[in-house]
Parts: structure tokens; C-alpha cells; sequence
């Protein structure tokens, strides 16, 4: 745990002054990139419900920045995902990822591998729900 405090230490001041000059560049979208690897280094650390609050959150800096349909945007919705199948959230997990995908295919292309992963991740809810013909 120790050696996440300095880093997560690090990325929250960077966040903050981010926060707090929205408007100054990228701000808006560099906070919710800051917020997604503040979050990732929670889960790191084992507090996945700090970590399930700041990818919701940076998903709505991404949102707010670049709009609703911004691939930025669907990797934070992807993290959100992951976290909702683990704890046993199926039908959030599957809501997400929905909306990921979407938001993937619409940017990147059906063919994209960030479109095949989301599908992987709803295959896994789908299978572990029992529906294999879904998944």
C-alpha cells in the first residue's frame, strides 16, 4: 500500500489544479484521463470502491471535454463495466458495455480491437449469467 500514497499523492495535485482551471486547454479532458490512472492505481492498491467512483467521474470530465461519443470516454465505461461483473452487478456490468461498444463502433469502426474487447467483456457477464447462446 505504501508505495501507491506517493504516486496517488502525485496525480491528486495534478487533478486538482486540473479541476480547478477547467477551461485552461485540455483540462477538462486531462482530469478525467488524470482521474481514470488515479483510479487504476486504486484498484492497485485494493480500494476498488474509490476506484468504481473515479472511473465514473472521469467518465463525466470525458463527457463534459469531448462529448458523449468520444473513445476516452468508453475506456473509463469499459473500467466501470469490469467493476460492476465483479461484484456480481451483471445487468449494470452489461449496461455499460453496451454503451461502450457503442460509443466504439461509432468512433473506431466495427472492426476495431477495442470494439472486440468490450464484446469479450459482455461475452464473459453473458456466460457467467448462463447465456451461452449470448455469449
Amino acid at each position: 500500500a505504501g508505495e501507491y500514497r506517493e504516486a496517488l499523492r502525485q496525480l491528486e495535485v495534478v487533478a486538482d489544479d486540473q479541476k480547478r482551471r477547467p477551461n485552461r486547454a485540455d483540462n477538462k479532458f486531462l482530469a478525467g484521463m488524470t482521474l481514470h490512472n488515479i483510479a487504476v492505481v486504486h484498484l492497485l492498491d485494493g480500494n476498488d470502491d474509490e476506484a468504481l467512483r473515479l472511473f465514473g467521474e472521469a467518465a463525466e470530465l470525458k463527457k463534459a471535454a469531448f462529448g458523449p461519443e468520444h473513445p476516452a470516454v468508453a475506456e473509463s465505461l469499459d473500467e466501470i463495466g469490469i467493476q460492476y461483473f465483479a461484484r456480481e452487478r451483471p445487468d449494470d456490468a452489461l449496461r455499460v458495455f453496451t454503451e461502450a461498444r457503442k460509443i466504439r463502433i461509432n468512433s473506431l469502426g466495427q472492426d476495431h480491437p477495442k470494439v472486440a474487447l468490450v464484446l469479450s467483456n459482455m461475452g464473459c457477464v453473458y456466460f457467467q449469467q448462463g447465456r451461452h447462446d449470448m455469449a
